[in-house]
């Protein structure tokens, strides 16, 4: 299998996960408590991108 011994090292290179992708899940579990369970998909999503967006800024200003 030539083209599979190939093509491993790039796939195997990707990681499974990151850091920045484990604190989405870890904000977005602060956002969608039991007291928010009656927000829709997008108002989530809103909050979502306006808490990235603050702590964006808030990294720049330090």
């Amino acid at each position: 299998y030539p083209t599979v011994g190939q093509i491993s090292p790039n796939v195997m290179a990707i990681p499974s996960s990151s850091v920045e992708v484990e604190e989405l899940f870890s904000r977005g579990k602060q956002v969608s408590t039991d007291c928010r369970s009656c927000l829709g998909a997008d108002t989530f999503e809103e909050l979502q991108t306006l808490n990235c967006h603050l702590r964006v800024k808030i990294g720049a200003d330090q």
